[in-house]
């Protein structure tokens, strides 16, 4: 397999995944809104091809390029859920395997890494070999099914961002003064308040996406606000007896995560305060 081709290589992901590519002696093809080279095109010219587009046009993406595929080829796809960019790939002869790189690439290109991998249909020489180049740039590989993929993200990513979503929202709905509470925040909170402002530093249309693509959101959202309609009653009725008993049961749940959290939190603020000199 010497030539990869990306579709959407030009954006933050594609053209990261370009640059990987590239770095292990890999001729690279690349089609996007404003090339001459067309998807159909380069999937023909492929061995390796790589579906790296927004997640909403995923599926479009990849029927359109579905039946001119053969079985030597290898389709792979780089969105945040996975069950029905998988299927959708299956209805090509090509050998499948889904992917999902877990960060925002930087500097450090995939060193230090999480890359989940969702093999479907491929050769256990064609998952070796991915494998073993994703671990030769750095990632951690994570295996699993497109199925227990998309049931964990809607853990990191769903809950994660609409919990970080709605305390933006609620900043917004105070009118808070942020350069006020920025003068009164402890680094904890200033780390908190930093991952809250990240993700509206980014795209809109992605957050959207994950939320409202996986089939996991409507379940966890609805646990999340019965939590909130919770411990906003326990609060208001100053309730302490069960307050403790609410916290010290997701304690035990959280068990031995929580001190090891609670290492690392600290190390991260040693970094921290050293950065601004606090």
């Amino acid at each position: 397999m010497k030539t990869v081709g990306i579709i959407g290589g030009k954006g933050i992901i594609g053209s990261f995944m370009a640059k990987f590519w590239r770095s292990h002696g890999f001729r690279v093809l690349i089609s996007d809104l404003r090339t001459k080279l067309s998807n159909k095109k380069l999937a023909q010219r492929s061995d390796v091809i790589v579906v790296s587009v927004p997640i909403h046009i995923t599926k479009k993406v990849i029927r359109e390029i579905a039946p001119i595929l053969r079985r030597d080829q290898l389709l792979m796809d780089v969105t945040s859920l996975k069950i029905f960019p998988v299927q959708e790939m299956l209805k090509s002869k090509a050998s499948v395997i889904g992917l999902h790189p877990m960060f925002r690439p930087g500097s450090g290109g995939m060193r230090g890494q999480i890359m989940v991998m969702c093999p479907a249909r491929c050769t256990s020489a064609q998952k070796k070999w991915l494998r073993n180049l994703l671990k030769k740039g750095g990632a951690t590989v994570a295996e699993m099914t497109p199925k227990k993929h998309d049931e964990l993200m809607g853990i990191v990513q769903a809950l994660i961002h609409f919990h970080s979503l709605v305390l933006g929202m609620t900043l917004r709905s105070l009118k808070t003064d942020l350069r006020a509470i920025m003068k009164v925040m402890s680094p904890i909170y200033r780390m908190q308040f930093d991952v809250v402002c990240r993700i509206f530093a980014q795209n809109p249309e992605l957050y959207a996406s994950i939320g409202m693509e996986n089939p996991e959101t409507k379940k966890i959202t609805a646990h999340f606000l019965e939590s909130t309609k919770k411990l906003r009653q326990i609060l208001t009725a100053k309730n302490i007896a069960s307050f403790v008993e609410e916290f010290s049961k997701t304690a035990r749940f959280l068990g031995p995560y929580s001190k090891k959290a609670l290492l690392e939190s600290d190390e991260l603020l040693t970094v921290f305060q050293k950065k601004h000199r606090l």
